[in-house]
């Protein structure tokens, strides 16, 4: 079992690291399509936030997956986990290669929701709460992270035009790359609470299987690692995302970059502490970025993109739950006999 789990976490480290070369794009493309940011130092500062909202996500107790299954112990549980991260890694790595921001959350969690109704069916699992998992872990935030992103957006964008209404062009472009300068940081220091939160969760969970932790613990070198995994990734940069998301969604002025990287981190922020839910970050600064070029006369939505994403969206809980069961289900004739 110890060769197992060590898999497990190098398995979780590479796909913390693809989760920070994923997801970069959330935060850098705006602030590079507007010139607030140069790429190099976009890619470093977000690095860094990211990298110390992971750390500092775990001594302010953000819990994520409060309403995540519990793991049979032993060889099973580690296998189901190690589906779920392989499967949630291939489609990351399928949907950078098609220039399509997915969420690396929703891939997660419905890889571990596949696995794990894998287990179920070989009778290696008997679970309590399977479903409250798939349909608050998974689906809710599914419908409520973009309905609320747009919301958010439009209530932030509106009194920002307003007090922006007697400046030229010049000048509110200006203030909008300061904004977007101080935002970037502020959305990027929430990635790391969320994504950074649930990737370390997820170590941790292999060493509560494997009886070398309880889940609940706060696991120092745990955050550490995937802090640094994560900032790494992100100065690899996915840049075949950030393409997509500055120049084929909408037209992206310093404001609408601004106001849209605000209402995605407190959407973030919303998300770690007041409702313990997770919200894909992706989706997140997606839907702000619709939502703010909706109400902006100066702006446009590409809708041919933007229901192109839409439909990856709602393909990734399908495919990951699919591809991780059919990967369970391959192995688990390997598996101890209950």
């Amino acid at each position: 079992m110890t060769i197992l789990l060590i898999v497990v976490i190098v398995a979780a480290c590479g796909y913390s690291w693809l989760n920070g070369f994923h997801d970069a794009s959330n935060s850098i493309a705006a602030s590079v399509k507007t010139h607030a940011l140069t790429p190099r130092v976009a890619l470093v500062l977000v690095s860094i936030c990211t990298a110390f909202g992971t750390i500092a996500g775990g001594l302010m107790g953000s819990r994520l997956i409060t309403r995540a299954p519990e793991f049979p112990h032993g060889i099973d549980g580690l296998a189901a986990l190690l589906c779920a991260l392989i499967a949630a890694g291939l489609w990351s790595l399928w949907t950078w290669w098609r220039k399509v921001p997915s969420s690396s959350t929703q891939a997660l969690l419905a890889g571990i929701l596949g696995a794990l109704t894998a287990s179920v069916m070989t009778g290696h699992y008997n679970p309590e709460d399977l479903v409250p998992y798939a349909l608050l872990g998974i689906v809710v935030p599914l419908v409520v992270t973009p309905i609320a992103s747009v919301l958010l957006a439009t209530i932030v964008f509106v009194p920002v035009s307003w007090l922006m209404r007697h400046r030229t062009d010049n000048e509110a472009s200006a203030t909008g790359r300061i904004v977007q300068s101080i935002t970037t940081a502020l959305l990027a220091f929430a990635h790391g609470m969320q994504d950074g939160q649930r990737n370390a969760l997820t170590i941790v969970i292999a060493l509560s299987i494997a009886g070398h932790a309880s889940r609940n613990d706060f696991v120092l070198w745990v955050q550490v690692l995937v802090a640094l995994l994560m900032a790494f990734g992100i100065l690899c940069g996915g840049w075949r995302i950030t393409h997509t998301l500055s120049s084929k969604l909408a037209r992206i002025t310093p404001i609408i970059g601004a106001t849209s990287h605000a209402s995605s981190a407190l959407l973030l922020y919303i998300g770690s502490f007041a409702l313990h839910m997770p919200i894909s970050s992706t989706q997140s600064v997606t839907s702000a970025i619709v939502g703010t070029s909706l109400i902006n006369r100066r702006a446009y939505v590409q809708w041919p993109t933007v229901l192109r994403i839409a439909r990856y969206w709602l393909a990734t809980p399908v495919i990951c739950t699919l591809a991780s069961l059919i990967l369970f289900l391959a192995i688990s004739p390997l598996l101890p006999k209950h």
